[in-house]
């Protein structure tokens, strides 16, 4: 294992995302059919066909929207809030305790070495603090690859001691990056089975397939680099129940509603250097690791939209026709 006895994480949770690379580990690494009805020259509708009609297409796409427990969010963070968050956040706690063990659930990190020859150096950790704050002051390492997490605690001390809780039920479309220089990916788990009572099997990730346009810790400009992405939850399932993990005197912040979600997500990936990254060299890599608290918008369904807007529609006819 990726142990180095100093507490946090203990399994590298992130592979290399380039899809023409081979993926490295440490460890683990819907309307339906369009309703029409063409009215024939001079034919009137009257108001019972009216409303039969609209009863006829808000029973087809009922099915989109009937099941209102299964939610999908729109969640957007920037390379400002990736790479710097910490900001602020450096506390000592003590060793081997975890971000969830001092309540950061927002701007915890952590940088070193998957195989631990770097050992690790942590913000939330008195006796690394110095170490931490030294190795962030690094240019020559810049962040090409990362993902989300969103499984079940393989082990302890995994997500939940970040307060990454949640549990997905589907990543779907509707990702991106500005700039274009970074490309979303979704892979598949590649450490076997996912564990415990996971609800799909695919790791969302992004990377760039230019050194220099990878991010440091010292980059102007972060804040202008916008990533967003997409992810359902089945609101009654949407939580692992790990998140009180830890000596924290504070649960993270995960909930999920229909008005919207506030959710703890733990993010990590790769710190390379210029000459690691254009010979593919993962032996002496760098990681990242930190965790951020994003705000989740409701994004409607597609039937609940068209059904709306059909019921818009047959209102102002009716109004036109009869009033």
């Amino acid at each position: 294992m990726c142990a180095n006895g100093l507490g946090g994480f203990h399994i590298n949770l992130w592979p290399d995302l380039r899809p023409e690379k081979e993926t490295r580990i440490c460890l683990m690494d819907f309307l339906p059919a369009t309703f029409r009805r063409k009215l024939g020259r001079g034919e009137r509708m009257t108001m019972k066909k009216g409303t039969f009609l609209l009863a006829i297409v808000a029973t087809c796409v009922f099915g989109a929207v009937a099941n209102a427990d299964i939610v999908l969010y729109e969640f957007e963070f920037t390379a400002l809030d990736l790479m710097r968050s910490w900001d602020g956040n450096v506390v000592a706690g003590a060793d081997g305790s975890s971000a969830a063990d001092n309540d950061l659930y927002h701007g915890a990190a952590a940088v070193g070495h998957p195989s631990g020859s770097e050992g690790a150096a942590r913000s939330y950790v008195g006796s690394q603090n110095a170490d931490f704050l030294t190795r962030v002051s690094n240019t020559s390492k810049r962040l090409v690859d990362f993902n989300l997490w969103g499984f079940d605690n393989p082990q302890p001390n995994q997500g939940s001691s970040w307060g990454d809780d949640y549990k997905p039920l589907n990543w779907a479309n509707g990702v991106g990056a500005t700039p274009t220089s970074w490309v979303n990916s979704l892979t598949t788990y590649p450490w076997g089975t996912p564990p415990g009572d996971s609800l799909q099997d695919k790791l969302r990730g992004w990377y760039t397939g230019t050194w220099a346009d990878g991010y440091n810790w010292n980059d102007a400009g972060l804040a202008d680099h916008t990533f967003k992405f997409r992810m359902e939850l089945d609101t009654n399932d949407a939580f692992y129940g790990n998140d009180t993990v830890g000596t924290g005197l504070e649960a993270a912040p995960n909930s999920a509603d229909l008005n919207g979600a506030e959710i703890t997500f733990w993010f990590g990936g790769y710190m390379l250097t210029e000459d690691q990254f254009n010979n593919d060299d993962y032996s002496l890599n760098g990681y990242w690791q930190t965790n951020l608290v994003l705000q989740g918008t409701v994004v409607p369904a597609p039937g609940a939209v068209l059904l709306g807007m059909m019921g818009l529609g047959a209102v102002n006819y009716f109004r036109r026709k009869f009033v």
